[in-house]
């Protein structure tokens, strides 16, 4: 294989792992599940095990020389239910967005970047998997 085709896997394992301490960084010491904080974040472990689900298989196929998936497309509707309960739960008395509010929109921007990482991984890990079975 081309090592810009390598590169673009190790990479690509580099910036997920990026994304993943960003997101548990972001939600060091904080400690709400009350009300609708309780709900977004459950909108948000939803999208994470989508994402997370997506990333499995796509080890497996490294692996076990399976079909490596296709890219998962956005989902617009659960982008559209996050912000929807980030405008009207997630803010203050004043009406403004509340530190958990800005955690949420960052951490599903963090997982969109890993969801959109996956594009840039099919063709090389494709690949990887022709050339092994070739092996």
């Amino acid at each position: 294989m081309p090592l810009a085709e390598i590169t673009r896997l190790v990479t690509g394992v580099a910036g997920l792992r990026l994304a993943g301490d960003a997101v548990l960084e972001l939600w060091r010491g904080d400690s709400a599940t009350a009300g609708e904080r309780a709900a977004v974040r459950q909108e948000l472990a939803q999208g994470a095990e989508r994402v997370a689900g997506w990333y499995g298989e796509f080890a497996t196929s490294l692996v076990d020389g399976h079909v490596v998936p296709q890219p998962l497309p956005a989902d617009e509707v659960a982008n559209g239910r996050l912000v929807d309960a980030v405008s009207h739960d997630l803010r203050d008395e004043a009406g403004e967005a509340t530190a958990t509010a800005v955690r949420v929109l960052w951490t599903g921007d963090h997982l969109d970047a890993a969801r959109r990482l996956q594009d840039m991984l099919v063709v090389p890990a494709r690949e990887a998997v022709e050339q092994h079975a070739l092996a």
